[in-house]
Parts: structure tokens; C-alpha cells; sequence
């Protein structure tokens, strides 16, 4: 599968990859087939590869409707549940060792880099 982006190249895509595409260091893919431990399969919404420091990033933003005050934290738990298991097999895919997985829209994109 062919990057969305590498190297700052501005994509068509979602709003938040191309974002994310700005960062000259990235590579951002879109709708990823994964493999979890248990054989089942997954799709995430977007895998953020930053190659120089060996980390990748599974991320499914998510919005509720409904809200409270724990509400970005239990929907980052709930895709880390989901995208846990798909670590091993999206590294060995795309040759990354460490992963995080992000589930709601709780990180602006404007301060993703941080999380990788």
C-alpha cells in the first residue's frame, strides 16, 4: 500500500491526515487492514509511521454524541482494546517496532507530534 503522504506532500484525504501530512517526517495512511492476535480482522481509520524514530500510530478519532467527563478516555480505552492486538502484525507490514493507539479526538492536530 502506497503512502497517503510522505514528506510534507499535501494529499487528497481525510481533513485530519492531511493535517497530519504537513510534518515532513511522516508517512499517513488511510483505512488499514490489520490482522489482530485472535485472527480477526480490523480497519483502521489512519497509521501515522514516523520511520526515524521507529514509532507508528493507529488512529480511529471517534466523536459521541452523548458526553461526560470521562467520555475521551474510555473511547481511547475502547480502541486501544480494538488495536492492542493488531501491533504485532502492522509492525511487521510496515517495519515499526513501537506503537500507540489513539481513539478519540482529544489530541489536537496541531500537537499530534507530540504523541509520536
Amino acid at each position: 500500500m502506497a503512502a497517503l503522504c510522505e514528506g510534507g506532500n499535501e494529499p487528497p484525504g481525510s481533513l485530519k491526515a492531511t493535517s497530519i501530512c504537513q510534518n515532513a517526517s511522516y508517512q499517513v495512511y488511510e483505512e488499514v487492514g490489520c490482522v489482530s492476535s485472535d485472527g480477526s480482522t480490523r480497519r483502521a481509520d489512519i497509521i501515522i509511521i514516523d520511520r526515524q524514530k521507529d514509532k507508528g500510530v493507529i488512529l480511529d478519532p471517534t466523536i459521541r454524541f452523548e458526553m461526560h467527563e470521562q467520555q475521551p478516555q474510555e473511547v481511547c480505552r475502547e480502541k486501544q482494546v480494538i488495536y492492542e492486538p493488531c501491533c504485532q502484525h502492522l509492525g511487521a507490514q510496515y517495519h515499526i517496532t513501537h506503537w500507540t493507539v489513539l481513539g478519540s479526538c482529544s489530541v489536537p492536530v496541531a500537537r499530534f507530534h507530540e504523541k509520536l
